[in-house]
């Protein structure tokens, strides 16, 4: 099983493990890992402007199959970060950066990233994820995914479509809405 030695990503997933542990004294960490691309959106829709959105990903198998859900999965190298990054990559396509400045929450004992995400369309993602998916060469770790969409943080998708979210999904949005009002402003200094 192949190791991170990456002094930074050992800080951060220390910091991870003993923020686990204080939260949740005697139990155990899932070895898995999520990323929650986190918008400030600003595009008037239905009325909304400007406010913070959540990406979601249509799973094409397991569990989850036809379901919306995080972004994520195993862990193979125990390292939080290296793991991650290839899961972002595979399912959604995007590179991701700087994971060690994220912060981080846990559902079910999963850590889970909160990624400010600048400039992150749709319509690329999807093309790019649509254009896996139809290629047979590739391995079903590339295909886990069948589109992405925003979710208000309440769980609304944004134009206001119905889609099935995962009970994963569920989870983080009810613990998004026991966080104080404000919390994303706060968390990536917006004024």
């Amino acid at each position: 099983m192949p190791h991170c030695n990456d002094p930074i990503h050992l800080q951060k997933n220390l910091k991870i493990r003993e923020a686990f542990a204080k939260r949740f004294p005697g139990q155990t960490l899932n070895e898995g890992v999520s990323l929650l691309p986190v918008n400030y959106y600003n595009f008037r829709i239905s009325g909304m402007k400007n406010k913070w959105v959540v990406g979601l990903g249509c799973e094409t198998a397991g569990a989850y199959s036809n379901e919306y859900n995080l972004i994520g999965g195993k862990s193979e190298t125990k390292c939080f970060l290296c793991d991650i990054t290839r899961e972002v990559k595979e399912e959604i396509k995007k590179d991701v950066r700087n994971l060690h400045n994220c912060p981080f929450i846990f559902i079910n004992r999963t850590v889970v990233f909160l990624y400010e995400v600048v400039g992150w369309s749709r319509a690329p993602i999807n093309e790019a994820i649509r254009k896996d998916n139809q290629n047979p060469s590739l391995p079903h770790c590339m295909k886990e995914m069948s589109e992405v969409e925003w979710f208000t943080i309440d769980g609304k998708q944004l134009e206001g479509r119905s889609y099935p979210l995962s009970s994963y999904s569920q989870l983080l949005f009810k613990q998004l809405n026991k966080f104080n009002p404000g919390y994303f402003d706060r968390v990536f200094r917006k004024q």
